[in-house]
């Protein structure tokens, strides 16, 4: 009996051991199989974090989740997409490196025509820029640095039309009837006659209007280029050249083929002249000199009346003080909307006046400062129509636009403004 309990429990160990053998492997089995549904897991919640990163970019191309042009072709561009990301290893996805790197050619060609269907050159300049060949180290989601403008330069011109007064006519031009002297004044006497031996006169001021032209070529390449609207800079290129060209003449224009400027009258205080007022040296200028010309204008024309210069002679000016060292200029604040004055009047800068060298010289005889109000003395002339632009295709490989405007300018009162010569 004994014997047979020792094997009954040596069987019972047995069994025992085996179960627990078992469960240890089942145990195992169970934390192996958990750790590859954890990697798996974490596998899925990459590449989802990857796909939805991708979709990020495709809104950051303003395409606002839109569809491209074939459903087809954006489900068959996600799926390779999504498998690239997984492998970085266009082999394993089924489908050769060239038919990919087309794919993602068609994907983005279908997006940039969507973008420029809507006007948004900038949108489909970004999304060409975004797609490269370099796939394995992610290349399709790296954008390059593309300047979507033009360089331009920045050139100073005299704003005249800014203070002068603006009028519109036809091509003929304009005429102005203006007073060429002062009507007569007397007392009379109760039986006293009187007489027409003195008057008051009228006379006509005529402005011409003058013809202005800018041409500019582009080539062919730079008209079809979508990131940038280029008619829309070629126009403003052409504006910005045509304001520059018209402020010259407003200010120094001869009146043969251009706009009079108000520079160019002769000296005097008759229709058609502006009085010109004699610095006292001829290398310089002085307190004084400014005294002279704010007095020679009337009181009349003195609201709304500025100091007229070009900014080497303005940078002369700011040294120039007093006897007892008041300084001529005063410095204004940008910030607080004080404008800056000499004797309380405002400056404007005009640089295509004669003034200072760039040493701080001045030559005799220039006229260096004009000081009244250009409103009340310069009329500006435009013809109603604007401008006329014509563009020439037979220019070989490129495009000519040509821009033709009307416009004039002239003295219309001359007693409203005063000029301050250098000594001779």
């Amino acid at each position: 009996m004994t014997d047979f309990n020792e094997e009954v429990k040596s069987e019972i160990k047995g069994i025992s051991d085996a179960v627990e053998a078992t469960s240890k492997q089942v145990t195992a089995s169970i934390e192996s199989n958990d750790a590859t549904i954890k990697g798996l897991s974490e596998d899925i919640k990459k590449q989802n974090d990857n796909i939805e990163k991708f979709s990020a970019f495709i809104q950051s191309q303003g395409l606002k989740g839109q569809e491209v042009e074939t459903q087809e072709l954006s489900l068959k561009y996600d799926q390779a997409f999504y498998k690239l990301m997984r492998s970085g290893d266009s082999a394993d996805i089924g489908i050769a490196s060239t038919e990919l790197k087309s794919m993602i050619g068609e994907y983005s060609d279908a997006m940039v025509k969507l973008a420029e269907s809507k006007g948004e050159f900038d949108t489909a300049c970004e999304i060409k820029a975004a797609v490269t060949n370099q796939f394995g180290l992610g290349g399709a989601l790296v954008p390059l640095t593309f300047s979507s403008g033009i360089i331009k330069k920045q050139r100073d011109f005299s704003d005249v039309r800014r203070y002068a007064r603006v009028q519109t006519s036809d091509v003929g031009g304009l005429l102005i009837t203006a007073e060429d002297e002062d009507s007569t004044f007397n007392w009379v006497g109760e039986l006293e006659s009187t007489s027409d031996a003195t008057h008051g006169t009228f006379g006509d001021v005529e402005i011409p209007m003058n013809e202005a032209e800018a041409k500019i070529v582009i080539s062919n390449k730079m008209a079809m280029n979508k990131a940038f609207n280029m008619v829309s800079h070629v126009q403003a290129t052409i504006a910005d050249r045509i304001s520059r060209g018209e402020g010259s003449a407003f200010t120094t224009g001869t009146g043969t083929k251009t706009p009079k400027g108000f520079m160019s009258y002769a000296s005097g205080t008759s229709n058609g002249q502006i009085q010109q007022v004699v610095a006292s040296t001829s290398t310089s200028l002085v307190y004084e000199d400014f005294v002279s010309l704010e007095t020679q204008l009337r009181g009349v024309y003195r609201r709304g009346a500025a100091f007229i210069m070009n900014r080497f002679t303005l940078g002369e000016i700011k040294k120039i003080k007093s006897t007892d060292g008041v300084p001529l200029f005063s410095q204004g604040n940008v910030a607080e909307n004080i404008a800056s004055t000499i004797l309380g009047y405002p400056v404007i800068i005009l640089d295509d006046m004669a003034g200072a060298s760039t040493s701080g010289v001045f030559t005799a005889n220039d006229l260096v400062v004009a000081f009244g109000n250009l409103n009340l003395a310069y009329t500006v002339l435009d013809l109603g129509a604007g401008m006329r632009v014509v563009q020439d295709n037979s220019v070989s490989g490129g495009v000519r636009w040509k821009f033709t405007k009307f416009t004039g300018g002239g003295v219309h009162n001359g007693d409203a403004l005063k000029i301050l010569k250098i000594k001779a």
